[in-house]
């Protein structure tokens, strides 16, 4: 029996397609039925806006309510919307220090260490990297103490060889969202 979705979901133009292993150690492709122009439009105007009432967005694409509440119930289903948040400015909450740590760690640890940072609390993203480095993390603090504290709890780890953190001077550009895709451009490229 072939099990359920055990690698990650790639969007191809407007086709969701599922990776899954089969009992085999195989991997098997599923593709979901694709995306069309109005689900395209819902996930646009939620991006840009995720506040907008179901009956707004529907009058916004001459659909009833009931039309645009499925679609996004299916969309959610598909793991495409996976989520509904505010955007808050750390900053003025007071975490003042943001830091980029890159991090090589023993191979048969990796997995239990990026868990492990990703409950820490100062802990704002952990990525799975290629290249010289194993594990990203991008944290922030209220205090360059704070941060102290954390890169040593980090490098006391016997499983981490090697650290490397740079604090954020400036950011020139955060955002959570494509911008090729919220103004209506492609969202993966076909190469």
């Amino acid at each position: 029996m072939d099990s359920k979705i055990t690698f990650p979901q790639m969007h191809t133009n407007t086709y969701l397609m599922q990776f899954a292993e089969n009992s085999s150690g195989g991997v098997i492709v599923i593709v979901d039925k694709p995306l069309d122009e109005v689900d395209l439009r819902i996930l646009r105007a939620l991006a840009l806006n995720a506040r907008i009432s179901i009956r707004e967005l529907a009058r916004e694409l001459n659909r009833s309510p009931s039309t645009v509440h499925e679609r996004i119930r299916k969309l959610e289903k598909m793991s495409i919307i996976t989520g509904f948040t505010s955007l808050l400015n750390y900053k003025a909450l007071g975490y003042t220090i943001n830091a980029l740590t890159l991090l090589q760690v023993d191979g048969a640890s990796i997995e239990e260490l990026e868990s492990s940072l990703a409950k820490e609390p100062c802990v704002r993203c952990v990525y799975d990297i290629t290249g010289e480095y194993d594990v990203a993390v991008i944290s922030s603090f209220k205090s360059v103490d704070e941060l102290d504290k954390f890169v040593k709890r980090l490098i006391g780890k016997p499983y981490v060889k090697r650290s490397v953190t740079s604090i954020i001077l400036r950011v020139v550009k955060e955002n959570p969202h494509l911008e090729n895709f919220t103004k209506g451009g492609h969202h993966v490229s076909k190469h």
